[in-house]
């Protein structure tokens, strides 16, 4: 029984190992978050075509490029006339502009440091110098796990006017903060603690963010001071004027959306999606004994790539799926491949590549006590 492949631009998930052979993946008992939220994050097929866009123009430069830099490694807006112009000339173009780097981009679209190659697995991208927990070897990856140092003292901490200038590029949950290096440092980090605390409700991380500034229009050409909300607006930009500085967070932050312990089948459940779109996975099953009724839906749903609803396919997959792995039995905790945990794994794959949910997994404190 055959059906369509997905148009590759239009696919969620990219496949990266044979969702069928156990042995290509991190075994269940592995707890480290970090390798399995990269394992998670490779599979996401726009990241593989972002990786292809903009792996060439990746660089560590300024956040604000000098006059005769290229501004090939920044997103502009508005974007230059020229492809490859330097900053000076674009600067006299646009002189209400914004530009920051690539660099900081991936890492506020994908919650990364660096543009990390999706075809290597983990093995090949650990870096053992930058392993500081045995149970989070790619913590160093992620933003949510890495505190990043800007104007670093290897090279000079002062010139000749004794100030230096640092800027640099934030997401919208993330601040900036200094500390003296010569400075009383258990002083300075309980102070950071306090100050952080002050961001949340009642003062600790359990409450949702609290919603207190709010972007500075003051210096917009049709900026008005209002009276009644107490600050500037801009009267041509009433979204910028409304966006708040900290946004409002799910209280539950440090919310985990699946066990650990299940990663392993979940991660096995993006591969067997990344298969259905490229038009394999009813022959897969075909191939595993798999004769039921329950293809027939997975086939019609798939061949229709132009309405393909991934909702409605979740569940027929998840009984076909629970055959298969009746007929070929998992050998770790076969007794809980059933429709229904199945279609849980499938579903929590789906959050964890197609909307990104492998940042919470990234998060997840693995210190052991």
């Amino acid at each position: 029984m055959a059906s369509n492949s997905v148009p590759a631009q239009h696919r969620l998930f990219i496949s990266r190992a044979d969702w069928r052979d156990e042995d290509q993946y991190p075994a269940p008992d592995l707890l480290d978050p970090s390798i399995w939220s990269w394992e998670l994050l490779r599979r996401s097929n726009e990241y593989a075509l972002e990786f292809g866009l903009l792996r060439a123009l990746y660089a560590d430069v300024p956040a604000i490029p000098f006059p005769m830099d290229s501004l090939l490694p920044y997103i502009c807006d508005p974007a230059p006339i020229l492809e490859d112009v330097n900053y000076k000339t674009y600067r006299e173009r646009h002189p209400g502009h914004f530009v920051y780097p690539i660099k900081d981009y991936v890492r506020k679209e994908w919650g990364v440091n660096i543009l990390a190659a999706p075809h290597q697995g983990f093995v090949e991208i650990i870096d053992r110098s930058q392993i500081h927990d045995k149970n989070n070897k790619l913590a160093w990856l992620f933003a949510c796990n890495t505190v990043e140092v800007l104007n670093s003292p290897t090279i000079l901490l002062l010139n000749e006017h004794d100030l230096s200038s640092t800027t640099a590029c934030t997401a919208p949950h993330e601040v900036l903060f200094r500390i003296s290096l010569t400075g009383n440092l258990d002083e300075q980090l309980e102070s950071l603690q306090r100050q952080i605390a002050a961001f949340f409700e009642g003062g600790n991380r359990n409450g949702a963010l609290s919603v207190t500034e709010f972007i500075d229009v003051s210096k917009s050409p049709t900026a008005q001071y209002s009276l009644e909300r107490r600050r500037p607006i801009d009267v041509c930009d009433e979204p910028s004027s409304n966006a708040p500085g900290i946004t409002v967070s799910n209280p539950g932050w440090k919310w985990v959306p699946v066990r650990l312990k299940s990663l392993h089948y979940v991660l096995r459940m993006a591969d067997a999606i990344a298969s259905l779109e490229e038009g394999l996975f009813v022959r897969q099953l075909e191939e595993g004994g798999v004769r039921s009724q329950d293809i027939i839906p997975v086939a019609k749903l798939s061949r229709d790539s132009e309405n393909f609803s991934y909702g409605d396919l979740y569940e027929p997959m998840s009984r076909a799926l629970a055959q298969y792995f009746d007929l070929n039995p998992l050998t770790r905790d076969a007794r809980d491949a059933d429709p229904k945990t199945i279609a849980r794994w499938l579903e929590m794959a789906h959050f964890s590549v197609a909307e990104r949910g492998y940042l919470h997994v990234a998060r997840t404190n693995a210190r052991m006590s």
